[in-house]
């Protein structure tokens, strides 16, 4: 456990990947014990702000950052600091977080490829505004601006249908009182 947050610390921070501790022979940097090699560097490396840079100057920055991160996280753990409620609370609020981020990020990438616009629904977008919000342009030049404010529009309301499908579908039991919603 104690490693396992050691990682997501040093994940979330792209400071280090935390893959599977290296073979002997593939440590290329050991932090009091913490071993990475050059591949869980590079990993991390290309994740950080320094990244953007790939110079040597850039490297040793990271290089850095990275010990101190690496000091500074075992010193915490070594405090006990790893298992600290409030740790843990946040911890599990991120991991929540993230999680509700990629599940809506790929039903939404999914909800998009499946979203598509035709051109009568384009046509009779202009036709409905072309005398206010298009006054004066003619429907060539609004076409791609008419279209994508449609297709963002459908994927909003796919994305939302989604979310009150799985609202629909649950089995839940709200008791208002006693949440203080109601007296």
């Amino acid at each position: 456990m104690t490693r396992y947050i050691l990682c997501l610390v040093l994940l979330v921070g792209s400071a280090a990947g935390c893959a599977n501790a290296p073979s002997k022979s593939d440590v290329a940097l050991d932090i009091n014990g913490v071993q990475f090699s050059a591949a869980d560097f590079e990993q991390s490396f290309k994740n950080s702000v320094y990244g953007r840079q790939n110079t040597p100057q850039s490297r040793e920055k990271f290089l850095d950052v990275l010990i101190v991160r690496t000091l500074i996280l075992k010193q915490a753990e070594n405090q006990g600091l790893d298992r600290d409620p409030k740790f843990l609370a946040d911890v599990e609020r991120f991991w929540q977080q993230a999680l509700i981020n990629l599940a809506v990020e790929r039903q939404s990438r999914q909800l998009a490829v499946d979203a598509k616009v035709s051109e009568q629904e384009i046509q009779d977008f202009y036709a409905a505004r072309k005398d206010t919000d298009f006054s004066g342009k003619e429907f060539g030049a609004v076409y791609e601006q008419i279209k994508t404010l449609l297709l963002r529009d459908k994927q909003v309301r796919a994305v939302a249908a989604w979310s009150d499908s799985l609202i629909n579908n649950a089995r839940a039991s709200v008791n208002k009182k006693m949440l203080g919603i109601i007296k």
